[in-house]
């Protein structure tokens, strides 16, 4: 992509807040999108003490499905190694609850099982 259209990739999510402000829901929908917005994620999954859990939450699932999602120059990760390297790289205990609470999901949904060769590309022909 280019710059331009990355950058209109990014601000969607805080058009989707803008939109949905006024908009009564049963959480923090709206404060989410907007901390989601700022450093597209990046910050929910940082040592930041306001950042809601919901946040936290989101970003994790994105970050898990960008690292197990096949791409044009590359496989997606394992389930195994998204988890180890979304471990290795969250610098808070409520960000690592949220990580293991996703694991902990899978393992007791047959969730690794219907994953299996998730991350691989379909075959070019």
């Amino acid at each position: 992509m280019t710059d331009d259209e990355f950058a209109l990739v990014r601000g969607a999510i805080g058009v989707s807040a803008e939109l949905l402000e006024g908009v009564e829901f049963g959480g923090p929908v709206v404060e989410t999108l907007r901390q989601l917005h700022q450093n597209s994620g990046d910050r929910a999954l940082t040592s930041k003490d306001d950042v809601l859990l919901t946040t936290r939450i989101v970003a994790v699932a994105n970050t898990f499905v960008a690292m197990t999602s096949p791409r044009a120059y590359r496989d997606g990760l394992s389930f195994n190694e998204a988890m180890d390297m979304l471990l290795t790289k969250m610098d808070t205990d409520d960000t690592r609850r949220v990580v293991l609470s996703l694991a902990n999901y899978f393992d007791n949904h047959n969730g690794r099982d219907r994953l299996e060769g998730i991350g691989k590309r379909p075959p070019t022909g």
